[in-house]
């Protein structure tokens, strides 16, 4: 009868120690699968470049070379090209000269560059200075990145550039290096819509 006894507790508590097994592995499970789709959502937040073509760009503000902080929306109402570059990237330099010949071409009134330089200040603003580079130069090292990344650029590539219309939607991405004859070929719809819709108004 005492033998008895003695193997009931005994399979009571194997079965105790069982359930309690069980509802760990199960809420371990739970949990693998709980950070899983966290990270899965996360990433799942980081827009493409399909993502962002016909959206409300983003604004933002970073320092321009003077240490001033500086908005995208000062620039509203323009024709815009968002190029995120840095001095240590061959391509970025490349194409620098091709965006201030089609400013020169186009007019600052109707097209600007913004420059975004993923890079240290100092460097930025002597090459800036090397170069004369006429149009606005804005620096942000991990907030560059970051900027870059809600603009569609999922892989941190650069060059990359963005092309928003007058009325700040993002029309074009591009991640390598933009020649002029191509980036005339994309920017002139965009400034004919634009004079379009000026003489609709008028």
């Amino acid at each position: 009868m005492r033998q008895q006894g003695h193997n009931l507790k005994l399979s009571l508590l194997l079965l105790l120690v069982a359930l309690l097994a069980l509802s760990a592995g199960y809420g371990l499970r739970q949990l693998i699968q709980d950070n899983s789709g966290t990270a899965r959502q996360d990433a799942s937040h980081q827009p493409s470049e399909s993502d962002i073509l016909g959206v409300t760009r983003p604004d933002f503000s970073l320092p321009d070379l003077d240490s001033r902080q500086r908005a995208l929306s000062e620039w509203d109402g323009r024709v815009l090209l968002v190029n995120f570059w840095a001095t240590w990237c061959p391509p970025c330099k490349r194409e620098i000269p091709d965006f201030i010949e089609v400013r020169q071409q186009l007019g600052a009134e109707h097209f600007e560059v913004i420059g975004i330089a993923i890079d240290n200040h100092n460097a930025v603003r002597k090459f800036a200075q090397d170069m004369n580079i006429p149009y606005p130069v804005l620096v942000g090292e991990r907030e560059g990145s970051r900027i870059s990344t809600l603009y569609g650029n999922r892989m941190g590539g650069l060059p990359y550039s963005v092309l928003i219309d007058h009325e700040g939607i993002i029309r074009k991405t591009k991640t390598g290096e933009y020649r002029a004859s191509d980036l005339l070929h994309d920017i002139k719809p965009l400034i004919q819509k634009k004079s379009n819709n000026k003489d609709k108004n008028d």
